[in-house]
Parts: structure tokens; sequence; C-alpha cells
């Protein structure tokens, strides 16, 4: 399971304008957002856990972030070494699409600290166009709910005995 880091533009909670102003956020996101930002740039952020701070729950607040990044203010990559999951997700206030195009120096005037993970996901971002790397959380969770209906209909038609001759 995957933590998620904030990339923090100051030591206080102060989100960038866009971020607030952008229609394209839920509502749900941008407080998804804001609470993330509230926390100490220290906090890693459990995606499983992270929801204990709002009244809704797991999944919707997995949905908030899932959103943060595919609208640009985000980077998640997932990997798959040596049987394990691993992944890397970043949220930030301010677009990570933008910050790519950015080199390292101009860069610094935006985020106080830069960090190799986030060097790392601007460069993944370049390379690949996307903010976004492996499987999403809700297209998973279908899956899952396809698989369980499927083995319980396999399951209903191995009780079944078609030649049995009710008289």
């Amino acid at each position: 399971m995957s933590n998620v880091r904030t990339i923090k533009t100051s030591n206080y909670v102060q989100l960038h304008n866009k971020a607030g102003l952008d229609k394209e956020l839920s509502s749900k996101a941008k407080g998804t957002l804001y609470t993330a930002m509230a926390l100490p740039p220290e906090y890693e952020i459990n995606k499983t856990t992270f929801h204990q701070f709002f009244k809704d729950g797991r999944d919707s607040i997995k949905g908030a972030i899932e959103e943060l990044v595919l609208k640009g203010y985000g980077f998640h990559e997932q990997t798959n070494g040596k049987g394990e999951f691993n992944a890397i997700t970043l949220i930030s206030d301010i677009k990570l699409t933008t910050s790519a195009k950015l080199d390292e120096d101009e860069l610094e005037t935006f985020v106080s600290d830069v960090t190799e993970e986030l060097l790392y996901a601007l460069k993944r971002i370049r390379e690949t166009g996307k903010t976004y790397i492996g499987e999403l959380h809700n297209t998973a969770r279908k899956k899952k709910e396809e698989e369980k209906k499927r083995k319980k209909q396999e399951n209903i038609s191995v009780t079944e005995n078609p030649s049995r001759k009710i008289s």
C-alpha cells in the first residue's frame, strides 16, 4: 500500500489560489488537498487511514486523491517489484503538469523543499505526459467486484445439477 506525501510551498496552510479556484476540482478534492497540506511536512499520509480525518469513507477519500492526481495536482506511479506492489503518490497545491515544464532553479521559487521524489515525478510527467501511471482505484475496485460476481456465478452453476429430474 502506498503512502501519500505532500509537496508544500510554505510552512503554514496557504494554498495556491489556482487550486482553490479551479472549477475542474470537486469540493471533496479541494477539502482533501487542504487537509493534506494542513498536516506537518514529515507526516506520511496512508491512503487506508487518511479517511479518519473526514466524515467520508476510505473509498471516497481515495477517489478524491485520485481526482487530484488526474487533474494535475499530483503524481502517482504504481510499480510491481518482486511480487510486491509499490507506489509513489505526491499531491501539491500547484499543478505538477505546469511545474514539469520548469527547470530545477525555477522550481525552487515555487517549492521550498525540492525532494528527489518530486524531481522523479516531474521527470516521469515529462516522459509520459501522464500524472497517473498504474491502475485507477475505481477500475481496480470494479474488477474485484466483477471477479466476485463471476466466482459466485461459477459456484451456483456447479451446485446445480441439470440432469436431475424432479417428479
